[in-house]
Order: structure tokens, then sequence, then C-alpha cells
């Protein structure tokens, strides 16, 4: 019956946002992941089981999803980097540099990613580049500054 109808996957995945909206992460993971099995291919949803397996505590978890997106959603800055955020608090900079400088290459604009990258950078000890960051941050925040 689920597969006959293309609509359930959406169901799961929009049951899984209202748990989640109510801050029952527990069961908006179960919701999403039945959307997923259904439809592996939704972007939408394992951008929210993400969320929810944040919020429980399950950084390995997300870590994995968003490991897969960043694969598969190639042009997505954001994805890079909010990969590349886990990736720091997990104590793995070096990866986070290079998904860092994917988010860059993106979105150049986006101050954010040159303020974590630079931050990358220290941890990764590597205050050259480190410092470049801090450079181009700066740079970009007056150009900001003027428009």
């Amino acid at each position: 019956m689920e597969q006959a109808n293309p609509e359930v996957p959406l169901a799961h995945y929009l049951l899984g946002e209202t748990y989640a909206s109510r801050k029952q992460y527990s069961e908006s993971a179960d919701e999403l992941r039945i959307a997923l099995k259904l439809d592996p291919s939704s972007t939408e949803a394992k951008n929210a089981l993400v969320v929810a397996y944040l919020a429980l505590g399950e950084k390995t978890d997300a870590l994995q999803i968003l490991s897969d997106l960043a694969e598969s959603e190639t042009h997505d800055g954001d994805v890079h980097y909010r990969l590349a955020q886990l990736q720091m608090e997990l104590g793995l900079a070096k990866d986070a540099v290079g998904n860092l400088e994917t988010a860059i290459r993106f979105n150049p604009t986006v101050a954010a990613y040159h303020q974590e990258l630079a931050e990358a950078y220290r941890r990764n000890a590597q205050p050259e580049e480190a410092e470049h960051e801090a450079r181009q941050l700066e740079t970009l925040q007056e150009q900001k500054g003027l428009n």
C-alpha cells in the first residue's frame, strides 16, 4: 500500500517535522527514518533528520547523513558548512578544512564560512592560512559595511 501511494513519504516527512516543531525529536527521527526508507533521495528528510539527531545528541548519525549530503549535493555550500561545524565539534579539524574550503568555493562572500575556516586552520596548526582567512573575513565585513 505504501509503495502504491507516492504521498506516503511526504506524510512521514511532514509528521517528522511536526514532531520536531514540538521538540519531540525521538518521534521526529522515527518518522523521518520511515520517510527516507520510502524515498531515500529526499534531501529535505535528510536535513530534517540531521536536526533531530543533533537535538538527540546523536552526532555520529548526523555526521553520516551530512557526509552523504555533501557528496550528493555538491553545489550546496551550506551543507559543507554544517558538516564542517559538526566535524569541528567532534575534533575533526582537518576534515572540516576541506569542507569549509568547498563551501567557500560555492559561496565566497559568506563571512561565516571564512570565520569558521580561520578557526579550523588554527586548530589544524596552520597559522598562516588562519591569518589569511581572518584577513578575508575583515575584507568581506568592510565590503558589506560599505554597501
